[in-house]
C-alpha cells in the first residue's frame, strides 16, 4: 500500500501513549469484559502454521550516525502553522494526518470543545501549497469521541473513524467513520461492530474502500475483528479474525493499491508469556485463513504495524521479547504463493527497541524506524529483491537526561526517498520537540536532524504525538501536539515539506 494511504502508527498502536516506558507496560493485555457474540460470518477455516518458530537474534553491526547534508527530492519545509482553534486552549491530541497525490492533505485530532460539555473530533484540510482551513468538528453532536485516524486516497478522499460514546457522560462506545471529498460528510455509526471496541485502525486502498481493524470482546474473550466498506463507504458487517479458542489483541492492517488488504493479530494462550502472531489476507475480498508468524516463545507487544507494495506483497513488522530482551523482528508475504517468510531480526538484538514505524514503497522496498532505550532513533531499510534488511543505523542520538521515549513515524516516496519524524528532548531541563530527517533511495544515510517546532513563536514548546503523511512525489505533512510557556499556548501543528 502507498504510504499515503496506511495510518501508521508506527504504532501501530492507536493507544495515547508519552513515553516508551507507556508503551511497555501496555502490552499487558487486560480483561475485558464480555458482552455480544460474533456475527453469523465471522466463521474462519482452521488456522494454518505455515512458518517455523523464530530463530535466536541474529547480530548486527553496531548503527552508526547518518550524514547526508541535504534532503534527497530538493523540497523544503514550510513554517509551523498552528491548525487547531486558538481562540481556546482545552485538551487537545491524537492528530492524525493524511495526504493525496497533489499534495492536499486531511489532518483530525481530538479536541475538547470551547464549553467543556465533551471531547470531539476536528479537522481541518490544507489545500497544496495555499493554507490549512479553520477548524470544525466532524463527529456526532452527542457523545464524548476519542482515538481519531484517517487516511486518505491519491485522488483526495479521506476517510475518518473514531470511538465515540453515546451521552456526553459516557455509555456505551461505538465505532463512527465519516468520509471527506472536499467537504465532511455527515457522521455514521457502524453497525455490528462488537461491544465497546477499542484500539482501532483505519487504512483505505486507491478506491476509497477502507478496512478497519479493531479489538472488541465477543461473548467469551477480546477478540480481533476487522470491517470492510464499499467505495462509497457502505460498511458491511464485522468479522472475527484468527481462533475462537483464543483471545485476540492488537490488530493492525494495511491496503495495498490493489485492494487486498492484509492484517495482523496476536493471540494469547494461557497468558502473556505465550502469545502468538497471526496474519491474514483477503484474495478476492475475501479472507483467507491465517497463518502462523510467531509460534508461542514470547510476548509480542502492541506495536505492530504491517505495510504492502502495489502487488499486494506485505511486510510486517513487530517488537517481541526475545532472550529477555524487547527485539524488532519482521516477515515478508510473497503475494504469489500466499505463503510468509520466517521472521528475522532486524536490529542488533542488544538494546530495547521500541515503537517501530514502516513505510513501503509501491516495488516493495520499506523502511522501518524505531526507538532504541537509552540509545535513540534508529532506522534500517528492505529491499523488495532480496527480502532483507540492511544493518541498522543510527538517525538521532538520545540526549543525555533526556525525555524518556519517542514514537517516530516514517513515510515512503515512489522513488524510495523516506522522511521521518519523531519526539526528542533538547536543552536543560530537557524539553520535548519534534525531530525530522531524510533518507535517499539509495544507500542508509539520513539527513541531520531538523527541529520543526523552531519556527513557532513560542520560546520554549513542548512537542508530542507526531504522526506524518507522504505522497508519491514524496511531499509530507507532519502534525504534532504542542504547548508552550505562554498562557493558553496548547494546540495542534502543521508543518509542510513540498
Amino acid at each position: 500500500m502507498h504510504p499515503s494511504f496506511r495510518v501508521g502508527f508506527g504504532l501501530v498502536g492507536v493507544v495515547l501513549l508519552s513515553a516508551l516506558g507507556t508503551l511497555v507496560s501496555a502490552c499487558e493485555p487486560s480483561s475485558s469484559s464480555s458482552s455480544g457474540a460474533p456475527p453469523a460470518s465471522s466463521t474462519f477455516p482452521t488456522p494454518t502454521t505455515t512458518a517455523p518458530p523464530p530463530p535466536a537474534p541474529t547480530t548486527m553491526p553496531m548503527p552508526m550516525p547518518g550524514s547526508t547534508a541535504t534532503p534527497p527530492d530538493g523540497h523544503a519545509w514550510g513554517p509551523a502553522v498552528e491548525i487547531s482553534n486558538s481562540t481556546f486552549s482545552n485538551l487537545r491530541g491524537d492528530p492524525h494526518v493524511g495526504i493525496d497525490a497533489a499534495g492536499n492533505a486531511v489532518a483530525v485530532w481530538l479536541e475538547e470543545l470551547g464549553d467543556n460539555t465533551r471531547n470531539a473530533i476536528w479537522a481541518s484540510h490544507y489545500s497544496a501549497g495555499g493554507a490549512w482551513s479553520a477548524p470544525s468538528t466532524i463527529d456526532n453532536t452527542v457523545g464524548s469521541a476519542s482515538a481519531p485516524q484517517v487516511a486518505m486516497t491519491p485522488s483526495g478522499t479521506a476517510v475518518a473513524t473514531f470511538a465515540q460514546s453515546e451521552s456526553n457522560q459516557g455509555g456505551q462506545v461505538d465505532l463512527v467513520t465519516n468520509r471527506f471529498t472536499g467537504t465532511w460528510a455527515t457522521p455514521a455509526t457502524l453497525s455490528s461492530m462488537g461491544s465497546n471496541p477499542d484500539h482501532h485502525v483505519l487504512a483505505v486502498g486507491s478506491d476509497g474502500a477502507a478496512t478497519l481493524a479493531f479489538q472488541a470482546p465477543d461473548a467469551m474473550f477480546p477478540r480481533a475483528w476487522s470491517a470492510r466498506s464499499s467505495t462509497t463507504g457502505t460498511w458491511a458487517p464485522a468479522t472475527v479474525m484468527g481462533s475462537n479458542a483464543r483471545p485476540g489483541w492488537w490488530p493492525a492492517v494495511t491496503v495495498a493499491p490493489n485492494g487486498e488488504a492484509v492484517m495482523t493479530w496476536t493471540e494469547t494462550a494461557g497468558g502473556p508469556s505465550t502469545t502468538s502472531l497471526w496474519a491474514s489476507r483477503t484474495a478476492g475480498g475475501v479472507w483467507q485463513a491465517p497463518s502462523l508468524l510467531t509460534a508461542d516463545v514470547g510476548q509480542v507487544l502492541q506495536s505492530i504495524i504491517v505495510g504492502a507494495d502495489a502487488g499486494g506483497n506485505a511486510v510486517a513488522l513487530w517488537s517481541q521479547r526475545l532472550a529477555g530482551v524487547y527485539t524488532l523482528r519482521s516477515a515478508h508475504l510473497n503475494a504469489g504463493t500466499g505463503t510468509w517468510s520466517a521472521p528475522v531480526t532486524v536490529n542488533d538484538g542488544t538494546r530495547e527497541a521500541l515503537a517501530p514505524a514502516l513505510g513501503v514503497d509501491a516495488d516493495g522496498d520499506a523502511v522501518a524506524v524505531w526507538s532504541e532505550t537509552n540509545y535513540g532513533v534508529v532506522a534500517s531499510r528492505s529491499s523488495s529483491s532480496t527480502a532483507s534488511w540492511s544493518s541498522p543505523v543510527l538517525v538521532q542520538a538520545r540526549s543525555t537526561g533526556g525525555v524518556a521515549g519517542t514514537i517516530p513515524s516514517v513515510g515512503v516516496d515512489a522513488k524510495g526517498n523516506a522522511v521521518a519524524a519523531w519526539v526528542s528532548s533538547v536543552g536543560s531541563p530537557p524539553r520535548p520537540h519534534v525531530f525530522a530527517a531524510h533518507l535517499a533511495s539509495a544507500g542508509n544515510m539520513w539527513t541531520t536532524p531538523i527541529d520543526l517546532p523552531l519556527a513557532d513563536p513560542g520560546a520554549t514548546p513542548y512537542a508530542s504525538e507526531t504522526q506524518l503523511s507522504v505522497n508519491a512525489k514524496g511531499e509530507a505533512i507532519v502534525v504534532w501536539h504542542q504547548q508552550t510557556d505562554a498562557t493558553a499556548a496548547t494546540g495542534i501543528w502543521g508543518r509542510v515539506y513540498r
